[in-house]
């Protein structure tokens, strides 16, 4: 159930489609009467595909409405266009600055880099590297699991060992969204099942029949209908899609978070991107987020290898400074 970009979520899809053709007919206008598709802030293409932003520094950007997430505009005169709006970051009085000006004086450092980094991954994502995502910043997936079961959790007061199912059953469905298909089968499936049973240390017997017998997942809200039917627990008689995004809108916060935590349920590079700024940037250090890092950091020896696998994505694309200090992970008295 791979999704190309954030705008095929199920939110997006629901609050966010009346406007999207108005968008696209801005976009591409843009495109081809401004210098937008050379607004590449420092940001390489793959292939036929670019990143690019909608920065306010060019008079056609007011004619742009706003938006939240990045939007892709596939086979415009052959090539693919990413395109973000970082209008919110400009902090430069110069009414039309260059980039160079443009990120001197960005305004709100820590969500601007946030949204860079996301535009980024999400290149990787659609110029067909999907796999290489998942294999290489698994860590993400593990949290993942750990951000709904505990989410789930507290509401509905389950138990412990319904509260690692939900975590083996939100893994696989992790999994699943790097997929074509609405089931997970033959190496996909195994993949998943060891990730989960290093994460969950349940018996690899009940991973497999977990996962083995799911039934078809095409989006969030069929994730909630299987959490139903494979823990059997009257107690999630009334989860539904939106409990789980009530649940899970106060867990990050910034710039549009509730919408970008609610696309992220959905959509790996948005969280990915997310799990990666709360790793890095102070400003995230109190998210819940950053908790679930924290706990996940202390079972598992890969989350400096997330960092650095995330890094070695935005050096094929981008200049990055080099962080040459180790992760260190407070206690949460601390934090």
């Amino acid at each position: 159930m791979a999704l190309k970009s954030s705008y095929e979520t199920t939110v997006c899809r629901t609050f966010s489609q009346p406007n999207q053709s108005k968008l696209q007919q801005a976009l591409k206008e843009a495109l081809i009467g401004s210098p937008l598709a050379q607004r590449t802030f420092g940001v390489l293409p793959i292939g036929d595909a670019s990143a690019v932003f909608v920065s306010g520094m060019d008079p056609e950007d007011n004619t742009i409405p706003p938006f939240v997430h990045p939007y892709l505009i596939e086979n415009f005169k052959g090539k693919q266009y990413l395109i973000s709006d970082i209008r919110p970051f400009k902090g430069t009085l110069s009414l039309y600055p260059d980039e160079a000006e443009f990120e001197k004086t960005v305004r709100n450092a820590s969500e601007y880099a946030l949204v860079k980094n996301r535009a980024a991954l999400e290149l990787f994502w659609v110029a067909g590297e999907r796999t290489k995502i998942r294999s290489q910043l698994s860590f993400a997936g593990s949290v993942f699991g750990s951000w709904i079961a505990q989410s789930v959790t507290k509401v509905f007061a389950l138990d412990f060992h319904d509260q690692l199912r939900v975590t083996a059953l939100a893994m696989y469905y992790f999994h699943l969204l790097f997929d074509d298909g609405s089931v997970l089968t033959d190496r996909a499936l195994e993949v998943a099942a060891i990730h989960t049973i290093n994460v969950t240390k349940l018996e690899a017997a009940e991973v497999y029949a977990l996962f083995e017998t799911m039934p078809e997942i095409h989006d969030a809200n069929d994730f909630c209908e299987a959490v139903k039917l494979k823990l059997e627990n009257v107690r999630l008689a009334e989860f539904n899609l939106a409990m789980l995004l009530t649940l899970i809108r106060n867990t990050w916060y910034g710039n549009n978070a509730k919408d970008v935590i609610a696309t992220a349920l959905e959509y790996p590079p948005a969280w990915i991107a997310i799990v990666y700024a709360a790793m890095t940037e102070k400003t995230y250090k109190n998210s819940p987020v950053y908790k679930l890092i924290e706990i996940q950091a202390k079972r598992s020896r890969n989350v400096e290898e997330f960092r650095l696998n995330y890094e070695g994505f935005l050096r094929r694309v981008m200049a990055l400074e080099t962080i040459d200090q180790p992760l260190v992970f407070k206690d949460f008295d601390d934090v």
